[in-house]
């Protein structure tokens, strides 16, 4: 991405370029974690990384472990801001 951005680059467009949807789950992987809406849901008051990987597992039980979870995470949240 270069700078200045583009005057007809929208916030929508932005933000898909930012934090691009996370590939689905191969046959025999576990289901990703949704790292665009984690990064986001963090802004929040009260909400942690254990709390997100709480619902997590909830919706995926065959899903990653704790931490696994947050390396995953520290991995994306890196690569997205260098």
């Amino acid at each position: 991405m270069n700078w200045p951005l583009p005057p007809s680059l929208d916030d929508a467009a932005l933000e898909k370029q930012l934090f691009p949807p996370s590939p689905p789950p191969s046959a025999g992987q576990r289901p990703q974690p949704d790292y665009a809406t984690i990064h986001k849901e963090l802004k929040g008051p009260n909400v942690t990384l254990q709390l997100l990987w709480e619902e997590y597992k909830q919706a995926h039980p065959d899903g990653y472990s704790y931490s696994r979870f947050s390396e995953l995470y520290g991995a994306w949240s890196k690569a997205v801001w260098i």
